[in-house]
């Protein structure tokens, strides 16, 4: 397979991922704090189930979703201590996404050299993973919630 095959199918893999992001970042900007301060408790008890099954994939998604909704409430502190607990879990695709989470947060409370930084990490993250050649894990893009129900119990299975 030659070189620019390769970097098509990269490309590809960077612009799919970065509409994921697009689209949870909508979700989560559009969401409403009375919703926020009712999926916190839910996602806190996902939370705990999937550290309980050691779920790790899971486990960095709801951190994740926790962030913004906690972002969504103002709470800074949870929002980024939950968004950097998810970029530690070692999956390329949620570590971007946390990091770019962390920028929004990082933008939002006024910390805009801080929200780049967060920018630089996420695309060394992803820049990294694209030149390694590994591939993103559809089981974090299924815990998500992202992918059509039939994607996400196939993956399961495998």
């Amino acid at each position: 397979m030659g070189h620019r095959s390769r970097q098509s199918r990269t490309s590809r893999r960077i612009a799919i991922a970065a509409a994921l992001l697009l689209q949870l970042i909508g979700v989560s900007l559009a969401a409403q704090p009375q919703e926020s301060a009712r999926k916190i408790p839910q996602l806190r008890e996902a939370l705990q189930e999937y550290r309980e099954k050691e779920d790790v994939p899971r486990e960095a998604i709801t951190l994740l979703l926790l962030g913004a909704a906690e972002a969504d409430m103002g709470n800074v502190d949870n929002a980024l201590s939950n968004a950097i607990d998810a970029a530690n879990k070692n999956d390329v695709l949620v570590t971007w996404m946390a990091h770019f989470t962390l920028a929004h947060v990082e933008n939002a409370v006024g910390r805009p050299k801080e929200a780049v930084a967060q920018i630089e990490r996420a695309l060394t993250v992803i820049g990294d993973a694209s030149a390694s050649g590994a591939p993103f894990s559809v089981r974090a893009l299924a815990a998500s919630g992202l992918l059509p129900e039939t994607i996400a119990s196939e993956s399961n299975a495998a």
